[in-house]
């Protein structure tokens, strides 16, 4: 018998057949509460610790900020200079100072401002100037960033910026929204003519006075 004879070719598989290929598969133990605590990552000493970030209790604090300033009616060592203004007799008021500060004052005009908006930039020489010719006692003007105090500024229904309100012992006399006709003479009139809320009443300015 010769070689030729023994040798077979390999024959290809039949379509039929399909070659699998079997994989261990290991068995997944019940997952008990038991096996979920220990299977558990181990923290290494190293590793920073993950933990939920407290909030701050911003609302107690300022709370009680506000309620040590309103029992001190005279806090103008409290309050400084606008920074937008930047004049030695416009102060600058926020949360904290604002209704105690006007609370103590015959007449304040406030100017409401946004210190990115270029009608902002435009008001702010003159109210500057308007408080430097207003000499009468007791009345000054005031300026908030409502950038910064958004809710105060809410508050008073200073949405639409710049704006301009009047006050008299904390209680809003004129509110001015058409602060590009306003200019400092204006200013200087609004708060010398303003009238001085004494509680309930009302009492004028003396140059205001009606003779029957």
């Amino acid at each position: 018998m010769s070689d030729d004879k023994l040798f077979k070719p390999p024959t290809a598989p039949k379509p039929s057949q399909k070659s699998v290929i079997k994989s261990p598969v290991a068995k997944t133990p019940p997952r008990n509460r038991q096996n979920i605590v220990s299977s558990s990552p181990v923290m290494d000493e190293n590793m920073p610790s993950i933990t939920r970030p407290r909030t701050p209790a911003f609302g107690r604090r300022k709370f009680t900020e506000l309620k040590m300033i309103s029992q001190d009616p005279d806090i103008s060592g409290q309050v400084g200079q606008d920074p937008f203004v930047k004049s030695e007799l416009v102060f600058g008021l926020n949360d904290l100072t604002f209704t105690p500060f006007l609370s103590n004052r015959d007449v304040a005009f406030v100017f409401f401002y946004d210190p990115t908006d270029s009608e902002s930039h435009w008001c702010k020489p003159r109210v500057a100037k308007a408080a430097e010719t207003t000499k009468r006692a007791n009345h000054v003007y005031a300026a908030v960033n409502c950038m910064e105090n958004p809710i105060l500024c809410y508050r008073q229904s200073a949405q639409t910026l710049p704006t301009y309100i009047v006050y008299s012992k904390g209680t809003k006399v004129r509110k001015i929204r058409d602060t590009a006709e306003i200019t400092s003479v204006n200013m200087k009139a609004y708060v010398e003519s303003a009238p001085v809320s004494e509680g309930a009443k009302t009492r004028r300015p003396l140059g205001l006075l009606r003779v029957a």
